[in-house]
């Protein structure tokens, strides 16, 4: 086939594409726009038409990266640009998608513009105000941190320094490992390792010329273990840090042929036969790329964007995968399957999973929420069934015992804790047998928590303060509401030499706890005014 008869055939293909997009039988069109493009790779609007296709299919990256090719085939080409900037708006790559609508409307800033692009033009006009507004300060995360830090004040700059302190005054004792600064060193550790390796991805030109990103491996690998390590290390100083990321994730699904834009049931059948045609050397970095893309895309829908229900979303997918391989190749060695079937790496997504599950109900709560309650308490409850059957290892870093056992096991209490303060809120007044039950239930499980995580960690305060805020409507006696209040002022000079600027403290959790020193003072006053003693049961608020 010559040039111009590989051309007409493109065309051809294109209106057959075409067709088929108008039908919204997304696949057939981008199956037959990819075949035309084998035929004629300089035409743009086969690129920007595919790109539409991947859009339509929710597979943003690989839209992206069509409609990109576009723009650098036909600069001039308005759609493509504005296809571009909205593939950049859904991935939240918010520089790049004003950037380009900017780009589509110097395009379309022309005289005598066709009603068609004066259209277009309204339309890039209404799209780039709509990303301006979502990159703007205001709707910047609640959650996590993004800003550029003083010296030595956030978690992750102390907790190397506290580590050696530890060391120094214990020495290797059980009391030194039990420390939140080792869970937070060895976060911080992998996370600052990823997000250096990251920043070292250089651009391209292909021997076709082209342009494409050089990235090196194992950064999903880092800052995938470093939030499931300790969520908390989460945070961003370089504000393209997104369009970084997302070029990361192109680069380490395409060298490992990962399926991020696939679900569990198109993955499995996939990957069992690349194991059985290529072997594990590929089948294995395929399925970590995967399972950790979609741990990271969960983790920021939730923590970026407040959209918590995409986030159960994507965590849930990951976990589908990890049980589907650990009952497949149950019988596989680790060093073949991957550590991603490995129990602990279980118990880590699951904790990761069980937060946004919580903020998912938080969204819409109720009896009858989309995501239950019930729910929730059963992720709770298999998380600490799991964790006390295995056998704890012994010779490891403090920080892998506390990511994994420790800290999913004290979560979980908590979430135990929330169930039963939020049906106490729930049931009708009436109840009010049931509604105590609650209560206690809940002032229960928030301490059980508190004392499973380790003293210095700002969760130890939060959750004697959560569990304290139940108690004084618990009958719960005086003597053991003081002793609540003892242990959480006690353990405020700890916390705060590691967690004094952390994103709870700048959410108002300092002057939650003065209010409960103060309520503590309260009550001491009323004891040795006899008022009260130590058996006096506490039922109608705080003092």
């Amino acid at each position: 086939m010559n040039a111009s008869e590989a051309k007409a055939k493109a065309a051809q293909l294109k209106e057959e594409g075409n067709k088929c997009f108008v039908a919204k039988d997304y696949p057939s069109a981008h199956g037959k726009y990819t075949k035309a493009i084998d035929l004629d790779d300089t035409n743009a609007v086969l690129y920007a038409n595919r790109g539409a296709c991947s859009m339509s299919m929710r597979k943003y990256l690989d839209a992206a990266a069509d409609c990109r090719k576009a723009t650098e085939l036909d600069p001039s080409y308005a759609k493509a640009w504005m296809r571009l900037g909205a593939a950049n708006q859904h991935l939240a790559s918010y520089g790049q998608s004003i950037e380009s609508y900017e780009k589509a409307l110097s395009v379309l800033s022309a005289e005598n513009l066709t009603p068609a692009d004066i259209r277009l033009k309204e339309q890039a006009e209404s799209e780039l105000a709509a990303v301006r507004r979502k990159a703007a300060p205001q709707n910047a995360p609640r959650h996590h941190i993004i800003t550029r830090f003083g010296p030595d004040k956030m978690p992750w700059q102390r907790a190397e320094r506290l580590v050696n302190e530890r060391l120094a005054e214990y020495g290797e004792t059980p009391q030194c490992a039990h420390s939140s600064a080792w869970l937070m060193y060895g976060a911080a550790t992998q996370w600052n390792a990823g997000i250096q390796n990251m920043k070292n991805m250089k651009r391209v030109r292909t021997a076709q010329g082209e342009a494409g990103m050089q990235v090196m491996m194992g950064v999903l690998d880092d800052l995938s273990n470093a939030v499931l390590q300790d969520d908390r290390v989460f945070h961003i100083e370089d504000q393209n840090f997104i369009e970084l990321y997302n070029n990361q994730v192109t680069g380490e699904s395409g060298q490992f042929k990962a399926w991020v834009n696939e679900g569990p049931q198109q993955i499995f059948p996939a990957a069992l036969k690349m194991q059985r045609e290529q072997g594990w050397a590929v089948v294995r970095p395929a399925l970590a790329t995967t399972v950790r893309a979609y741990i990271m895309r969960g983790f920021m829908e939730s923590g970026l964007r407040n959209r918590h229900d995409t986030g159960v979303e994507f965590i849930g997918k990951a976990i589908e995968i990890i049980r589907w391989g650990r009952k497949t190749w149950q019988f596989v060695r680790k060093e073949d399957r991957g550590v991603i079937f490995e129990d602990t790496f279980l118990i880590g997504v699951q904790n990761m999973h069980l937060e946004i599950f919580m903020k998912a109900y938080q969204q819409n709560p109720g009896l009858d929420a989309k995501y239950s309650l019930t729910e929730l308490l059963q992720h709770a409850e298999d998380i600490v069934e799991t964790i006390e059957k295995l056998p704890v290892p012994q010779n490891v870093d403090p920080g892998f015992t506390l990511a994994f056992y420790v800290y999913p096991k004290a979560r979980s209490f908590a979430m135990v804790g929330y169930f039963h303060n939020q049906m106490a809120q729930l049931r009708d007044p009436s109840q009010s047998n049931e509604i105590l039950e609650h209560r206690q239930h809940a002032a229960t499980a928030y301490l059980t928590a508190a004392e499973t995580y380790p003293e210095d960690d700002e969760c130890h305060a939060w959750y004697i303060k959560c569990a304290l805020d139940v108690m004084y409507y618990a009958a719960a006696p005086v003597g053991s509401v003081l002793g609540a209040m003892e242990d959480l002022r006690k353990s405020i000079p700890k916390m705060k030499r590691l967690w004094e600027h952390s994103a709870l403290a700048q959410g108002g959790r300092d002057k939650a706890l003065e209010r409960v020193l103060e309520q503590e003072s309260r009550l001491r006053a009323r004891l040795r005014a006899h008022e009260v003693d130590l058996d006096t049961l506490i039922v109608d608020g705080p003092p």
